[in-house]
């Protein structure tokens, strides 16, 4: 049975991956994150566990904020770098005149 300490845990875990730039890793923890909680959640006595309950969900926003901040950083390296291609092809076409 799962505990909110061991979701917590694979909270923890998701967010190591995407700081180490383990990415290839995410979507698995992501989905063994979701199908624990779902386990837990349908056995869970939900009052006795809210502190934990409200880390956890701290946790996960955490997380998903820092998947956004990551998004945006990758958003703007493929911007820059297709500026940069259609900048160089201008170069290369303008040299040929």
């Amino acid at each position: 049975m799962h505990s909110v300490e061991t979701l917590q845990s694979e909270i923890a875990s998701i967010r190591s991956a995407i700081t180490h730039g383990e990415l290839a890793a995410v979507p698995a923890l992501l989905e063994q994150h979701d199908l624990h909680l779902h386990e837990y959640c349908k056995g869970a006595d939900v009052e006795a566990a809210r502190d934990g309950l409200t880390a956890l969900h701290a946790m996960q926003q955490d997380v998903i904020a820092l998947m956004r901040e990551r998004q945006q950083r990758l958003l703007e390296l493929m911007r820059a770098h297709r500026h940069s291609h259609h900048a160089a092809r201008a170069y290369t076409r303008a040299g040929q005149f």
